[in-house]
């Protein structure tokens, strides 16, 4: 599993969120996808929480969405 080296790699959701609007119009359906596969995002560094925010690593939320999204696509869970 990649390993994050700096804090440099993580962004705040709500940045996240808007750099991807396409894909999360609010930052409301953003939230909704990190509690449905929190532990899938966690799991895969994807989202970390420091100092009590949830924070994003944008390479590998990408990459956890489109592995979830691809089994949705299939009719998975």
């Amino acid at each position: 599993m990649y390993q994050q080296t700096s804090l440099r790699d993580v962004v705040p959701v709500t940045e996240y969120q808007a750099e991807n609007a396409h894909v999360f119009p609010s930052k409301p359906s953003v939230d909704w996808f990190i509690r449905q596969h929190k532990k899938e995002l966690v799991n895969g560094g994807a989202i970390v929480k420091i100092a009590k925010r949830w924070m994003v690593h944008p390479h590998l939320f990408a990459t956890v969405s489109l592995t979830i999204g691809k089994r949705n696509a299939q009719g998975g869970a």
